[in-house]
């Protein structure tokens, strides 16, 4: 079982140092307009970026579940 786990390590861990190489980059301050809403948000790009991400990969999974609860069920 722990030869299984091998490449998840040899792909998790570039994915990682890439990750924190990202962050340590683009370390400026970008300022966020949410649009329908007063006022704006300053944050980090880094910041912006991974959470766009994080959210992409969110709906992502919530829209595969579903689908396959939707075949599940005929």
């Amino acid at each position: 079982m722990a030869s299984l786990r091998f490449p998840g390590w040899l792909i998790g861990v570039p994915v990682a140092l890439l990750i924190a190489w990202f962050a340590v980059s683009n370390r400026s301050v970008v300022q966020l307009e949410l649009w329908p809403l007063p006022g704006s948000l300053d944050a980090p790009l880094y910041l912006t970026v991974l959470i766009a991400l994080l959210a992409g990969f969110i709906l992502g999974a919530a829209a595969a579940i579903a689908s396959a609860l939707g075949r599940g069920k005929k």
